[in-house]
């Protein structure tokens, strides 16, 4: 072999090698430019009330019975299967308290970190629908402070806005089978490489004129960041029907209200209750495609009033208008605390506290003494009725008073009758008194006698005073 031959097979060997080192390189940058790549850290910032339903909504997207409460700001995370790459990645959920007063713990929350990859969900309850909007702009208010005061470059926040009014305007309702009707229009993918972003964002650049201008009202409050309104316990609804006497207007009123602050803020409208799982199913579908841009096809719902799902850029005035368009009683410019005023709750006066001083025990045995002096009373009759009883009317039948029987009624009536008889007999005797004449005259005095005792009103005789005849008078003298 020459040296020419040497120098040739060298030369062969070390282009093979730099050949394979190309190849590797070219596999490398592949895999770093892949589209498949695992995406950021993804957030869920909730804002609500105390007991508007958080926890049980966290615990529902979490697929648990129940998670453990905390103080200040809680922070749970979601698994979210990723089937591309066979791995779980984990949503955080942060969650500050109800009190307001907390609001400097946002910045742990939502920064300028990870501003691009956050959602904010609005949470009110149907519990208390007196409630909610001031509890909407509470919170609204709170959020849009807190976004202004983000060190966010001018450059970064503008791409930001005009990513939200770009999903605004691209968004098609799919047909029943989850279908698109029309062109697909291409989404913003958070997850693509740099490049593919830049070549995505001048494409749309380039399509933005054929978009539909936005109605005046539509993202006037546009905050850079995808939002949701999130009504817990919308099977109150029947609850309020029969106690409050809510009519079908009320409900519509309330929708009304609601969807007008969704579209001024861009916002996705979701109706949730533990009885329907499917409320929740959605929920987590419509967060993961927001956020992880999954594939999502379910449409909008606006027939059942308990499970209403009105994703961000399907609404507009014209769809808001109609569900008070045949209303009587309710008006759409009325007032909200007008026609859903709180109700009101009587509240007992708290009694003032009574204080009771003893007294000395010789002066407390003084006073049981006249007490028991005076409650001392004569043993009750049995005939008597109790006067803590109810008095009961007793009819009888009234009696004639007794009658007197002969001269023996009373010792005193049998005296005095027997000297009134027997005087008679004595005075008026005659010389030779026949044996008949006696028995005659004392049966007629008799009869006269027990006559004048049945006349008396109390059965009693009447006294010899009272008499037409005394007993010690003469007939003849009486006659004359």
């Amino acid at each position: 072999m020459t040296v020419n031959d040497n120098i040739s097979v060298t030369s062969t060997v070390t282009e093979d090698s730099n050949q394979f080192a190309n190849i590797w390189s070219l596999i490398l940058q592949d895999v770093q430019n892949s589209t498949k790549k695992t995406p950021p850290p993804k957030n869920l910032l909730i804002l609500g009330d105390n007991e508007s339903g958080r926890s049980t909504l966290i615990s529902r997207l979490k697929g648990v019975d129940g998670i453990s409460k905390g103080i200040g700001l809680e922070y749970h995370y979601i698994d979210i299967k990723d089937e591309d790459r066979d791995e779980i990645l984990k949503l955080g959920v942060w969650t500050p308290d109800g009190d307001a007063s907390l609001i400097n713990l946002l910045k742990y929350a939502l920064n300028e970190s990870n501003f691009e990859n956050s959602m904010v969900a609005f949470v009110v309850s149907m519990s208390t629908p007196w409630e909610m909007m001031d509890s909407l702009r509470k919170w609204s208010k709170i959020l849009s402070d807190h976004v202004k005061k983000l060190n966010l470059p001018e450059a970064k926040r503008s791409e930001f806005l005009k990513k939200q009014r770009l999903a605004f305007q691209m968004y098609q309702d799919p047909d029943e089978n989850g279908n698109i009707l029309g062109k697909k229009t291409p989404t913003l993918n958070t997850s693509l490489s740099l490049t593919d972003k830049k070549d995505l964002n001048e494409s749309i650049d380039k399509d933005e004129s054929s978009f539909l201008p936005l109605d005046p009202s539509v993202l006037n409050n546009n905050l850079g960041i995808p939002i949701l309104v999130i009504v817990t316990k919308s099977d109150y609804m029947s609850t309020l029907d029969k106690d409050m006497e809510y009519r079908i207007e009320h409900f519509d009123f309330i929708q009304y209200h609601i969807r007008r602050f969704c579209l001024d803020y861009g916002a996705a409208l979701f109706y949730t209750t533990v009885k329907e799982k499917k409320t929740f199913d959605r929920l987590y579908k419509y967060i993961i495609h927001k956020l992880y841009n999954y594939p999502f096809n379910s449409p909008s719902s606006v027939v059942d009033r308990e499970s209403i799902f009105i994703p961000s850029g399907w609404d507009n005035e014209g769809k808001i208008n109609i569900l008070l368009e045949n209303s009587t009683t309710i008006k759409s410019d009325s007032e909200y605390n007008e026609i859903i005023p709180k109700p009101m709750i009587r509240k007992s006066l708290p009694r003032e506290i009574e204080t009771i001083l003893a007294s000395e025990d010789q002066e407390f045995l003084a006073k049981l003494q006249i007490l028991l002096s005076k409650s001392a009373a004569p043993s009750v009759k049995s005939e008597e009725i109790s006067p803590s009883l109810p008095t009961q009317q007793v009819f009888k039948t009234p009696q004639k008073p007794p009658l007197l029987k002969g001269p023996s009624n009373t010792d005193r009536d049998s005296t005095n009758l027997k000297n009134f008889f027997q005087n008679l007999l004595n005075k008026n005797a005659p010389s030779n008194p026949s044996v008949s004449s006696a028995p005659s005259l004392t049966h007629s005095s008799s009869s006269s006698s027990i006559q004048n005792v049945d006349q008396t009103p109390t059965g009693i005789p009447n006294s010899p005073q009272n008499s037409s005849i005394s007993p010690l008078q003469n007939p003849s003298e009486s006659n004359a």
